[in-house]
């Protein structure tokens, strides 16, 4: 039964977040589950309009459900058709977290992420070779047109949080991995000029949520990855 929830919870807001990307509302579905071969359980069902409950953004049912409330067949069948029309939409974005280090001695941290987001280590210090990063993140920038998230580990001066937040519409994370040791270094993290905006942690362990959060708008296994730890804050 805990198997069963938690697949449940997590297919439902993989196609939440989905709906979600289009302005829709998904309120709620039903699935059935079966055993493959090997006996592992996994959902073995048809997910359409006639499982679930979608909405617009204005609460107008779009579903089965109308159907069910005795609208005419014709409005019914436009609906169908157009669900159909907008799931062919659904989409994984091709997007990244990229980790930008000004040394292989700033330590990469484990991290843990869905598969449907890549991962990019850049090793480059802006402070020593700005010409090289800002040519790397035109690079990044053609690789990655859906979207990334920037995450520079620094120690000591920062320069590569504020080069990049100057040059990239991205979100840009710096982590200041000596602030432990040096806490005076988490300053030149901190003032930031006009039209920089760079922003710091100090916690390791939220290197991974802060992508999420910035992708899940766009990427409904980002969103479904992060929204399933926030409803299980509900139940604390």
């Amino acid at each position: 039964m805990k198997q069963i929830e938690e697949i449940t919870r997590k297919v439902f807001l993989l196609l939440e977040g989905a709906w979600n990307t289009l302005g829709y509302r998904l309120v709620d579905f039903k699935i059935e589950f079966g055993l493959d071969d090997e006996g592992n359980l996994v959902v073995a069902d048809v997910i359409d309009n006639d499982s679930w409950r979608l909405r617009t953004a204005d609460w107008k049912e779009i579903s089965k459900q109308t159907f069910r409330d005795n609208h005419p067949l014709k409005d019914v069948q436009e609906n169908y058709v157009h669900v159909a029309t907008m799931v062919d939409q659904f989409i994984v974005p091709k997007q990244a977290l990229i980790f930008w280090r000004g040394s292989d001695k700033d330590e990469l941290p484990k991290f843990d992420l869905p598969t449907s987001i890549a991962t990019e280590d850049v090793i480059i210090s802006m402070h020593k070779e700005p010409l090289k990063g800002v040519t790397k993140l035109e690079e990044l920038h053609a690789k990655y047109p859906q979207g990334a998230v920037i995450i520079p580990i620094i120690g000591m001066s920062n320069g590569a949080g504020p080069t990049l937040s100057a040059r990239t519409s991205w979100p840009v994370n710096s982590f200041c991995n000596s602030f432990k040791s040096c806490p005076e270094d988490v300053w030149s993290n901190l003032r930031m000029p006009s039209e920089v905006l760079n922003l710091t942690f100090i916690e390791e362990k939220n290197l991974p949520l802060i992508a999420l959060n910035a992708l899940a708008t766009s990427n409904p296994i980002a969103y479904m990855a992060r929204q399933f730890v926030i409803e299980k804050f509900d139940e604390q």
